[in-house]
C-alpha cells in the first residue's frame, strides 16, 4: 500500500524498514497478515458480509502458504503450496479432499471468478469452519 511517498509492507511498516534478513521479519509479516487480510475479515464478519470475509480469508491463506512453502522457489506452485498449508497449518482442512475444496472451490473461485463453485457457501450461522453436508 502506498500512503503519499510512502509504500508499506503494513500498516505502520515501510518497506524500507523491512528486515528480510533479521529477527524482524516474523512480526513484520504478522503484521502484514493481521493488517492486510484478518483485521478487515473480521469488521466484515461483524458487519455480517461473509463474502467479503473469505475473500480476505483465502487471500491470507494464499500469501502464508507463499511464504511458507514457495518463497525460495524460482516458480511458485500455488496450488500445491495453498493445499498443503491448509493440510498441515488449519485444522478443519486436514484431509485433503478438503484442502482441495478450499482451494478449488473457495479460493479458485473467488480470486478468478469473483464466485464460490459448486453450491459452496459462506455462512456466519454454523459453529465449525467447514460443513460439508449434501456434498458428494
Amino acid at each position: 500500500m502506498q500512503i503519499g511517498d510512502v509504500s508499506y509492507f503494513a500498516p505502520n511498516i515501510p518497506f524500507e524498514a523491512l528486515d528480510v534478513s533479521g529477527d524482524q521479519l516474523p512480526d513484520q509479516i504478522l503484521a502484514r497478515f493481521e493488517g492486510y487480510y484478518l483485521q478487515p475479515a473480521d469488521l466484515c464478519i461483524q458487519t455480517d458480509h461473509a463474502f467479503a470475509a473469505g475473500l480476505l480469508a483465502v487471500a491470507c491463506i494464499d500469501a502464508a502458504s507463499h511464504f511458507a512453502h514457495g518463497a525460495n522457489r524460482a516458480k511458485r506452485l500455488v496450488g500445491r503450496d495453498f493445499k498443503t498449508y491448509a493440510r498441515t497449518r488449519l485444522s478443519s482442512f486436514r484431509k485433503p479432499n478438503d484442502a482441495a475444496l478450499l482451494y478449488d472451490e473457495y479460493r479458485n473461485g473467488l480470486v478468478h471468478e469473483a464466485r464460490l463453485k459448486n453450491g459452496c457457501q459462506f455462512s456466519l450461522n454454523i459453529g465449525n469452519t467447514l460443513n460439508t453436508t449434501g456434498q458428494s
